[in-house]
């Protein structure tokens, strides 16, 4: 099986790892974006406005994790499987990401693999490298947040978060909402759901972090990709977005970790097939079991939420 090779990097001074492209069937450089240099290849010109807006500063090894699950959603969303796999659906991919402390990450990298292994349906290696350039959510220092928020819950507009945020509220929890969507259809609803929450609980207003990210198609022998619309990776980029602001939150309890709520419907969260022709890979696995709880291992080494 051919390997795909994709290097992130952020901002137009990360001139990469000097990787010999000759060894892999096709290699894709995605540049992410870096607040003072334009026409990045994956943004987060929505995500680091939100952030600023509310104060919030995520760790900086929650911050490569962003950066670690943009390079994964950037690959997902680029390589269509049927031409780039023996079998129509698994690929090979090597990822190589910039990172804060590549000995910590790479120690990391069988359970991030294994993660995306299972998530995707794909196989994954991946390599860290030592960075310096980091991604940045304000140029200037931040004053500290005046979030009250307690926890984070995902927030997509759909009906189970819209529900799973209701409940949090109820019980007079302080949630933050992060959301993410690929287009500006999907965003709409979600604003409309966040309204009448806000609406709805005044006295406990939250807040929202939209968390869009935008990846531009590469071209290839002159032509866009065709790309790949399955997502199964989009998970992990929400679960990535979530934690990185939970880390952003004030601290909590001694010996508490911060919360990381994932509303999800139970019959859709078992994988089940919905249909004769939905089964196994090809059915819907947004947050099941089994990634939740190799995600929630993964964070809870690092103690960010």
């Amino acid at each position: 099986m051919a390997t795909i090779g994709i290097e992130l990097r952020i901002g137009n001074t990360d001139t990469g790892a000097g990787i010999d492209q000759s060894q892999f069937a096709d290699f894709y450089s995605f540049t992410l974006q870096h607040p003072s240099q334009p026409g990045p290849d994956i943004s987060l010109s929505k995500l680091l406005v939100s952030l600023r807006k509310l104060k919030l500063q995520p760790a900086v090894a929650a911050l490569d994790l962003i950066g670690l699950a943009c390079a994964a959603y950037a690959a997902d969303t680029t390589i269509n499987r049927y031409k780039n796999s023996d079998d129509g659906w698994t690929r090979q991919f090597h990822l190589f990401v910039p990172v804060s402390d590549d000995a910590t990450w790479q120690s990391q990298s069988g359970l991030v693999s294994q993660i995306l292994n299972f998530l995707t349906g794909d196989l994954w290696q991946i390599t860290f490298r030592q960075s310096d350039t980091q991604i940045v959510v304000a140029q200037r220092p931040m004053k500290p947040t005046t979030s009250t928020a307690e926890m984070v819950c995902l927030f997509s507009g759909g009906m189970d978060s819209f529900l799973g945020a209701m409940k949090l509220l109820e019980a007079g929890e302080k949630p933050l909402l992060v959301g993410h969507a690929k287009s500006s259809d999907v965003s709409s609803f979600r604003n409309q759901a966040f309204a009448a929450l806000q609406q709805r609980y005044t006295a406990t207003a939250p807040d929202l972090v939209s968390a869009h990210v935008r990846v531009t198609k590469p071209r290839h022998g002159g032509r866009v990709v065709e790309g790949e619309n399955t997502e199964r990776g989009r998970s992990f980029l929400f679960l990535a977005l979530g934690a990185a602001c939970a880390s952003a939150l004030p601290p909590v309890s001694t010996g508490h970790n911060k919360k990381l709520w994932i509303p999800e419907n139970g019959f859709i969260t078992l994988n089940l097939p919905l249909s004769p022709c939905a089964w196994g890979l090809t059915a819907p696995a947004p947050r099941i079991p089994t990634t939740s709880s190799l995600c929630n291992s993964y964070l809870i080494r690092w103690r960010w939420v």
